[in-house]
């Protein structure tokens, strides 16, 4: 039975709209055009938030990290700011 399922659209034709396909005088047409660019939008801001937030911590733990060991050094110069 599934080999027929699959085989109808094949043996039939499958069903296609009437009218112009594609063309930009009809609004439904326009809508793969928005899905796309809005998905392009919200997966670069997703990537700059991935990249900031972890960027972020790992530039606080760096300077937390030095200002530890150069208190532990006894180094005044690397103190935090006022």
């Amino acid at each position: 039975m599934a080999p027929l399922v699959f085989a109808v659209p094949y043996l039939i034709g499958a069903p296609h709209p009437e009218g112009p396909m594609f063309l930009d005088r009809i609004p439904a047409t326009r809508a793969p055009e928005a899905l796309a660019t809005g998905s392009v939008n919200a997966a670069a801001f997703t990537k700059g938030v991935f990249w900031l937030a972890p960027g972020s911590l790992a530039v606080l733990s760096g300077v937390r990290t030095d200002r530890a060991m150069a208190a532990a050094d006894g180094d005044l110069s690397i103190q935090a700011d006022p």
